[in-house]
């Protein structure tokens, strides 16, 4: 994601794969921006003060600041990175209802009535460093500059999983939402609430409450619906074998930690795309219009495994065809 989830010895494993993959060009080429030496692979369990430097206000994974509605997603990718990577980030955001209405829905009023600085002390309140604090405030003006045609999901709602991320931790995994999941099998839409039973009157914005593409929320857990299906994923075989199908090689245990913070803490859950974009090759290259430090790690490490195998493969079909 940033160089604070790729440094020192976790890094030299990830660089170490390559080589064992016999992809040693891959592993000179993505070194340095994990803040090591290629020859490093070699010496770090000599050297367990290799650490890459970290500084969140620097170019360490790159601060993506929401001056306007975002753009559609894929752009950069050519070639055998497009194929492998064009999919949804896709992240989950513990946050209730009252919630939304007092670090979303009320600031933008503030920020519509020209009271910014209600913003800001709301903010400081929180523990907020100022960085992230200017982040926030920019994310309400994009928000309280949308007309009320303008698709909920494309626009506050994205904008209530952005702001989310400067209060706290959010989580993440690559290509699995429940947005995927009803669209293959619709009795799960009775753990989802839609925005209609949540947004307030004035907003009269209407919504598909589920992932239509990039840049986008999905559909939202209530605080019951949140806590029902934790307990029904631990207690319901049916509900674990079709979760596991979506939520495959070791993300499902990201999602039930999702789940589990939205139940210890009492809120809901909300899903949603691009939020954050971890470069599994270049973890410096990572963005977020959120902060990246409240990203839960476990779903990245997962997402950059899952990168590596693939890159592995298409090398080795490349090869094979040739």
């Amino acid at each position: 994601m940033d160089c604070a989830l790729l440094e020192g010895e976790l890094a030299s494993e990830r660089l170490a794969a390559l080589r064992e993959r016999d992809l040693p060009e891959l592993a000179a080429e993505v070194a340095p921006d994990w803040g090591l030496s290629t020859e490093a692979v070699q010496s770090v369990r000599k050297n367990e003060d290799a650490q890459a430097a970290f500084d969140p206000h620097s170019s360490c994974g790159r601060v993506k600041h929401l001056l306007a509605a975002p753009p559609t997603a894929g752009a950069g990718f050519t070639g055998l990175l497009r194929r492998i990577f064009m999919g949804y980030d896709v992240s989950f955001h513990p946050i209730s209802p009252e919630e939304m209405r007092e670090w979303y829905f009320g600031p933008l009023t503030w920020v519509q009535q020209g009271r910014e600085e209600k913003v800001l002390a709301l903010a400081a309140q929180y523990g907020m460093e100022d960085f992230y604090a200017e982040k926030y405030l920019d994310t309400l003006r994009v928000g309280a500059g949308t007309g009320p045609d303008e698709l909920f999901d494309k626009s506050h709602g994205f904008y209530i999983a952005v702001i989310q991320g400067f209060f706290r931790d959010y989580f993440y995994t690559r290509g699995s939402a429940f947005s995927f999941l009803v669209e293959q099998k619709p009795e799960y839409v009775r753990y989802f609430t839609p925005w209609e039973q949540i947004v307030p009157a004035v907003f009269p914005n209407p919504a598909e409450n589920r992932i239509i593409e990039n840049y986008c929320s999905g559909v939202y857990l209530s605080p019951d619906q949140a806590a029902q299906l934790l307990q029904d994923l631990e207690q319901d075989k049916k509900v674990q074998e079709d979760l596991e199908g979506l939520w495959c090689d070791g993300q499902l245990a990201v999602l039930k930690k999702a789940l589990t913070a939205a139940v210890e803490l009492g809120t809901g859950l909300l899903e949603a795309t691009e939020v954050v974009e971890p470069d599994p090759i270049s973890p410096n290259e990572s963005t977020s219009y959120s902060n990246l430090y409240h990203c839960d790690r476990d779903g990245v490490y997962l997402y950059i495994d899952m990168a590596m195998k693939q890159i592995a493969q298409a090398m080795g079909k490349d090869a094979d065809d040739r």
